[in-house]
């Protein structure tokens, strides 16, 4: 799912589309087959993937559409993230 803020159009809203579609395809390989049963935070996933090119905010926005689509549950769980502030634990459905 892609949110098109900024009114772009062609190839740029092509790529775009594919490049968040290829992000929630990385987060559910992370949930998986990394580490499938495990719960993790944003953070957790984002470091797991290994991709520092890749920004945590599309981690987040990735896992908050595969909440979405039934895909991940956010739990109640929470522990202080990479900014120091509580980040929910999400879980494989």
């Amino acid at each position: 799912m892609y949110y098109n803020t900024t009114n772009e159009k062609g190839v740029t809203l092509a790529h775009n589309k594919s490049s968040n579609e290829k992000m929630d395809r990385l987060v559910m390989d992370v949930f998986a087959s990394v580490f499938p049963n495990i719960e993790m935070t944003p953070f957790q996933v984002w470091t797991a993937m290994n991709r520092p090119d890749r920004p945590l905010t599309s981690v987040r926005r990735a896992m908050t559409n595969l909440t979405d689509l039934g895909l991940l549950e956010k739990t109640d769980k929470k522990q202080p993230g990479k900014y120091g502030r509580n980040e929910h634990f999400w879980k494989i459905v």
